[in-house]
C-alpha cells in the first residue's frame, strides 16, 4: 500500500500536469484571438474602404440624377415658355442642392465609420479584458489547487515522519529492555 506521501506527491503531479495543459490551452487561444482584438483596438476598420466608396458613389448617383433631373425639367421649361434666361438659375440652384445633398451624405457615412470604428475598439478592448481576466482567474485557481496538493504532500510527509521516530522510539526502548533484562526475554534454554 503506497504511503501517503507518495500518495501526496502523485497529487502534486498530476495537478501540475494539469496546470501545465490548462496553461498550453490558454496560450494556443490567446495567440489567436489577442491580435485579433489589439487589431481591434488599434487600427479598426470601420465600414472599410470599398464599403465607403460603394456608399459614396450610390449617393452621388442619387444626387447626380437628381441634378440631371432638374436641368432636364429647366430646358424643358426654357423651350416651352421661350425664356431660357431662366434656366441658368433653375439648373444652378439645382447644382447648390446635388453639392449640399452629397456633403450630407459624405458627412453622414463618415460618422457612421467613426461610430463602427469606436464600436470595434471598444469589442476589442472588452475581449482583451476578457482574455486576461480568464487567464487571472484560471491562474489563481490552479494555484490554489496546487498549493492544496503541496500542503498535503507535506503533511504527508510530516506525518510519515512522526510515525518513522515513534516506531525508532518503540524500538530503543526495546532494544533498551533487552539490554537491561535481556535473559529474561530470551528463550528458554539459551
Amino acid at each position: 500500500m503506497p504511503d501517503a506521501s507518495m500518495m501526496a506527491a502523485n497529487l502534486e503531479g498530476a495537478t501540475a500536469k494539469q496546470g501545465q495543459t490548462l496553461f498550453d490551452q490558454s496560450q494556443g487561444l490567446q495567440s489567436t484571438l489577442k491580435p485579433f482584438y489589439q487589431n481591434e483596438m488599434t487600427n479598426p476598420q470601420g465600414m472599410g474602404a470599398t464599403t465607403m466608396a460603394q456608399m459614396l458613389t450610390q449617393s452621388g448617383q442619387g444626387v447626380a440624377g437628381a441634378a440631371g433631373a432638374a436641368k432636364k425639367t429647366a430646358m424643358d421649361m426654357g423651350a416651352r415658355t421661350g425664356n431660357t434666361s431662366a434656366i441658368s438659375s433653375l439648373v444652378g440652384g439645382a447644382d447648390k442642392t446635388g453639392m449640399q445633398m452629397q456633403g450630407d451624405a459624405a458627412n453622414k457615412i463618415a460618422v457612421q465609420n467613426t461610430q463602427m470604428k469606436q464600436q470595434q475598439q471598444q469589442q476589442g478592448a472588452a475581449g482583451i479584458s476578457d482574455l486576461m481576466s480568464g487567464d487571472v482567474s484560471h491562474a489563481d485557481a490552479f494555484e490554489n489547487t496546487a498549493n492544496d496538493a503541496i500542503k498535503t504532500r507535506i503533511q504527508a510527509q510530516q506525518a510519515a515522519e512522526q510515525e518513522k521516530q515513534a516506531m525508532f522510539g518503540d524500538a530503543m526502548k526495546l532494544g533498551g529492555a533487552v539490554m537491561s533484562g535481556g535473559a529474561s526475554l530470551a528463550a528458554p534454554g539459551v
